[in-house]
């Protein structure tokens, strides 16, 4: 099986990632691989249920998150261009990727979301921990609980700090 990891308005292959998950025989694998490889794209192979594990946070959460972020900004009644006017730089990047969503098509989005066999529980753990961190906000200790879940989300921030320096 193989899963382009782009979407169909990208102008060029290099760089682009394809997962390849192999299935049966490496005669087709390995031609895949050398053929994909060849056009300058990274081939990673996977097998299909930690491809569809990752899928579950890659796609389906990310995904899930844009649709909720793009709700919540209509429930507020927050004219964008106010938004964007006064975003900080991180909060543009998320406008830069909510605006994605204006070319896609929600037949493949309603796909992604519910034939991920993992989609219901990554979308019910996200929904849990708001819940929770909701929660845990309006108690008095409420900035020691912020700290703590910070400090966590700091140390996988570090992570991918070394992980995309070397990508």
């Amino acid at each position: 099986g193989t899963h382009p990891l782009f979407g169909p308005y990208e102008k060029e292959l290099k760089g682009k990632i394809m997962a390849l998950c192999p299935v049966k025989g490496s005669k087709l694998l390995n031609w895949a691989k050398k053929t994909f490889s060849e056009e300058g794209m990274k081939v990673i192979e996977v097998s299909p249920e930690k491809h569809d594990e990752i899928m579950g946070v890659v796609q389906t959460l990310n995904h899930f998150w844009l649709i909720l972020l793009g709700t919540l900004i209509r429930k507020l009644n927050i004219d964008p261009k106010e938004l964007v006017n006064l975003s900080t730089p991180s909060f543009f990047k998320q406008h830069l990727i909510l605006k994605r969503l204006a070319k896609q098509d929600e037949n493949l989005y309603a796909r992604i979301q519910f034939d991920n066999p993992l989609g219901n529980e990554v979308r019910e753990k996200l929904c849990t921990l708001c819940k929770r961190l909701v929660s845990e906000f309006k108690e008095p200790d409420r900035e020691e609980a912020f700290k703590k879940y910070f400090l966590e989300t700091k140390e996988l921030a570090k992570e991918l700090e070394t992980l995309l320096k070397e990508n």
